[in-house]
């Protein structure tokens, strides 16, 4: 545009800027805009879904999108630059859908003739009626983002599924702990109940993973860090029940793996709800009450020592006592106990924070598990003037005693110190509803010194229907046991048992003046649980037969 300007006899042309605006191609630029924007969000949530890179595709679709859009702004012919930009946003489209086809089973790819004949037999939007019936939500899962609800895309779909069933089957059959292991073309998943590894139809490595995706990504976890541990939990509701789960995350040699622990009643457990008698709950509370003085637990592994320990913890007054807990995970929230979970930093060993609490003066001083060859000497030096809580694995009372010792190397400061020891096993719980009574031949009671009009109970014999299919206790699935509780051996130390320490005695040294206490017998107070009905001969057998010799004769570890 130009304007002609005359002021005092001069002439002269001022050219004013234009703003060129084409009601014919700015639809063109916004339709493009409008489409890419909608298929990066069905794209992003489709990668999760199929379980792709997520990360690095999305980065190629911002990048199709801005080269489309240059294409259209810089080359000088808007039609030519219009069909440019198309084609490189539908050429990256494409290729992504041609990715994620390979991922899926036919019933799930895109632009396939499967899919062509999906929108005929639903509609374009329609949802298949079919799928939608295979999902029956019996779990409610609530996470850091709220109530897990069924997923819009279908891959994602087919994972809550997954996840829907599983959950379901292993929250209904009491099991305890959930793994989820890729190995080969399969996932494994196994359960852990009352104890027992018990494993369920593997699911094929893409829905595994796919699986494993899906839960990180509904409780916030880094999608892309697939090596390093990530924790969260969810809270689960089945009918009435309610359930915490601890879910975590980690790398293995064969891929990305999931655990799932199941927080139950023992998180509120206290010292009498673990099984002691009444002549061991006695020493129990002299434990609770002594002001100074070392407390150990012993048991191999798979023993609940752990759930012994937090018993312990919340039956001291948290109100009036100052009480800490060290440990390298925090397993449990215990009210109002400090509690702190070690965290390897260079130049900061679990000891160098041990002795922090040391000096704090607390007045119980709970550590869970030892993994440093320094911390049992500091432990012991604090011991007389404080009480301390620790664990060893060990197999009996005095073989706690003597693992105690070969960590010290100081056997006055051992005997010192130790005021109680105890040593424990876990044993499975008949099923009352379930469980058969049967009178042993005289010889058998005879042999198991029990008396001779002993009843005993054991669990029920397999039961067919006309089909061959098994008819299962609807009280414990056809497991025969439900729940299990502690059988003990609780020793408070006396001058003897000091006497010994003081000399070095060996295990079987100690295991002839340990054995003569009358709470000092694992097999006494699992007879006790055989007598009682609460659990049988053959799983008493099975939890106190011995561990196997290591292969060549190694020693076993001590901490």
């Amino acid at each position: 545009m130009q304007v002609l300007l005359m002021a005092d006899g001069l002439a002269g042309t001022l050219f004013l800027s234009a703003i060129y605006f084409s009601f014919l191609k700015l639809p063109v630029v916004v339709l493009l805009a409008a489409a890419w924007a909608k298929y990066c969000e069905w794209a992003d949530k489709d990668a999760l879904a199929v379980n792709t890179y997520r990360q690095i595709w999305n980065m190629g679709h911002v990048a199709a999108g801005l080269v489309a859009l240059a294409c259209i702004l810089l080359i000088p012919n808007f039609a030519i630059g219009a069909i440019v930009g198309w084609i490189v946003f539908l050429g990256e489209a494409i290729g992504y859908v041609v990715h994620r086809n390979g991922l899926v089973t036919p019933e799930f790819t895109l632009l396939t003739s499967a899919h062509l004949k999906r929108i005929q037999d639903h509609g374009l939007f329609g949802k298949s009626k079919k799928k939608e019936k295979e999902i029956v939500e019996r779990v409610v899962l609530r996470g850091p983002k709220g109530v897990l609800k069924k997923p819009e895309e279908d891959a994602a779909r087919v994972h809550y599924a997954n996840l829907q069933e599983i959950f379901h089957e292993f929250l209904l059959r009491r099991a305890t702990r959930v793994d989820i292991v890729p190995t080969g073309e399969l996932t494994k998943i196994g359960y852990e109940i009352d104890g027992s590894a018990v494993e369920r139809d593997p699911l094929d490595r893409p829905s595994g993973e796919g699986l494993i995706e899906f839960v990180k990504y509904s409780l916030g976890f880094n999608l892309e860090e697939k090596r390093k541990p990530q924790n969260g939990k969810f809270m689960a509701k089945l009918g009435s029940s309610d359930f915490d789960l601890r879910i975590r995350t980690d790398g293995s040699t064969a891929g990305e793996k999931m655990s799932i622990r199941v927080i139950g009643a023992e998180a509120k457990f206290k010292a009498a709800d673990l099984g002691f008698t009444p002549a061991q709950l006695k020493d129990v509370n002299e434990m609770l009450q002594i002001e100074q003085g070392m407390l150990l637990i012993g048991g191999p592994p798979q023993s609940g020592i752990t759930t012994t320990i937090y018993s312990l913890t919340r039956s001291h007054d948290a109100f009036l006592k100052n009480i800490q807990l060290l440990e390298y995970a925090t397993e449990l929230d215990i009210d109002n106990v400090t509690q702190r979970a070690f965290v390897p930093k260079e130049g900061v060993t679990f000891t160098d924070e041990l002795l922090k609490m040391i000096r704090s003066d607390p007045d119980v001083l709970v550590v869970p598990q030892i993994r440093e060859p320094q911390a049992p000497m500091q432990m012991a030096k604090a011991a007389p003037k404080i009480k301390i809580v620790t664990s060893i694995p060990s197999t009996s009372i005095a073989d706690t005693i003597a693992r105690w010792m070969r960590l010290n190397n100081d056997n006055d400061l051992v005997a010192k110190g130790l005021y109680a020891v105890t040593n424990q096993r876990l044993v499975r719980k008949l099923c009352p509803q379930c469980r058969e009574a049967y009178k042993p031949d005289a010889a058998s009671l005879k042999k198991l010194n029990l008396p001779a009009e002993a009843v005993l109970y054991r669990a029920p014999q397999p039961v067919y229907d006309k089909n061959g299919n098994p008819i299962n206790c609807p009280n414990c699935q056809g497991t025969g046991f439900i729940g299990r509780t502690g059988i003990y051996e609780t020793l408070i130390v006396g001058d003897d048992v000091r006497e010994l320490i003081r000399r070095g005695a060996t295990a079987q040294e100690l295991q002839s003046v340990v054995s003569k206490g009358g709470n000092t017998s694992l097999q006494r107070q699992g007879f006790a649980k055989v007598l009682d009905g609460t659990t049988s001969i053959d799983e008493l057998v099975r939890v106190l037969k011995p561990p196997a010799a290591p292969a060549g004769g190694a020693k076993t570890a001590v901490a």
